[in-house]
């Protein structure tokens, strides 16, 4: 079974909009230094029957319910006799893959092309985990999409300085199962999921906008210290424009939430590329928090008073307006500054161009007799 065993990238991509789905990572880190991972990939019934695939070899199928669905589970246990032998298998695809392939019934099934390794960058100790989640794309379940540029464009989730919808909301709308935990030998002291006694553990609910997971044991904190905010890329603040924003926010420790016009969402890299007003907050696990505001606008400003190609007997009286404001007028190719009226006496033919904030243009052009 070739995409069912894959790791998060590989498994959301094949929800869209055919049913429910989702994934359960656990690790543990026991005292003696071995350590386990397990992997349980889960599949509304609709879905699995529509993928037409077989079950996969060494995963163990069952079912559970999960909120109040019923859900196919496939799951694959892996053992490790040293913290660096798991750590190599989370980050590496090669070493991944030879896990996956140890005591296999089909190890020909597991190739690179179609499997590699759940996190990148990763700190495993007995009192520290930090890994980010690979290529996760977690948005691009049902309502986003990639772009060429790499990054997950969330237009269809953001509507203007309403409506929206959080990135949980989608996902609980559609059934997405998330759910991943690590759990070491002694209490966990500082997470930035839900800390449960010796197991800190992410959901839906509570994953890092920028998918970095971290969970510590030890007296040394990480967040406490800290006092920069997250950093803003690609848009200015109050600024206008009419070409999509490509923004990218990042963080000397940890992004732990970006709101889109209040609403929460699991991303760090996205674009967005429709008109509205928008507000983007991104906060750190320690609430830091920096902000921008900004306007897509690609309608041209509005021309009062005058009618494109009439002919007129006496002086014209022009009125502009548009949503981002004037940035400047062009009257018979002579630009001016921006204003809200103008009167213009000149016999013959006359041409005005109004330009807006976001660069959008609107032009009249009459006659003056």
């Amino acid at each position: 079974m070739k995409k069912v065993n894959a790791v998060i990238a590989c498994l959301l991509v094949v929800i869209m909009l055919t049913g429910c789905a989702g994934v359960e990572m656990n690790m543990q880190v026991n005292e003696d230094g071995t350590c386990r991972f397990a992997v349980t990939y889960c599949y509304q019934q609709s879905l699995y029957e529509n993928m037409k695939q077989e079950k996969p070899a060494d995963f163990e199928q069952g079912s559970k319910e999960i909120n109040g669905k019923t859900y196919l589970t496939f799951r694959r246990e892996l053992t490790f006799s040293s913290i660096e032998e798991m750590k190599n298998a989370l980050e590496n695809n090669t070493a991944y893959i030879n896990a996956l392939k140890n005591g296999s019934q089909a190890p020909e099934q597991y190739k690179e092309d179609q499997y590699s390794a759940p996190f990148e960058n990763v700190t495993l100790t007995k009192d520290t985990f930090i890994g980010k989640l690979r290529q996760t794309n977690l948005s691009s379940t049902t309502q986003t999409k990639q772009t060429g540029n790499g990054v997950t464009d969330i237009s269809s989730m953001v509507n203007g300085a309403s409506g929206n919808i959080s990135m949980a909301e989608y996902y609980k709308m559609y059934g997405v199962v998330m759910d991943i935990s690590i759990s070491l030998p002694q209490p966990i002291r500082e997470s930035n999921g839900q800390i449960e006694g010796n197991q800190a553990k992410w959901t839906v609910d509570n994953m890092p906008a920028d998918e970095k997971l971290i969970a510590v044991s030890s007296d040394q904190s990480i967040f406490a210290g800290d006092k920069e905010a997250p950093v803003i890329r690609g848009v200015k603040n109050n600024t206008a424009t009419r070409n999509p924003v490509v923004v990218h926010i990042s963080d000397n420790v940890c992004v732990k939430d970006v709101q889109i016009n209040g609403k929460s969402y699991f991303v760090s890299d996205f674009q967005i590329n429709k008109q509205g007003k928008f507000q983007i907050k991104a906060i750190d696990t320690n609430g830091n928090s920096s902000m921008v505001k900004f306007t897509i606008d690609r309608w041209g400003p509005n021309i009062y008073g005058v009618k494109n190609k009439k002919v007129y007997r006496k002086k014209v009286k022009l009125s502009f307006f548009d949503n981002c404001g004037i940035k400047y007028i062009k009257v018979n190719g002579k630009k001016q500054k921006a204003r809200k009226k103008l009167v213009i006496r000149k016999k013959g033919k006359n041409t005005v161009i109004a330009c807006d904030k976001a660069g959008n243009q609107s032009k009249v052009v009459f006659t003056i007799k």
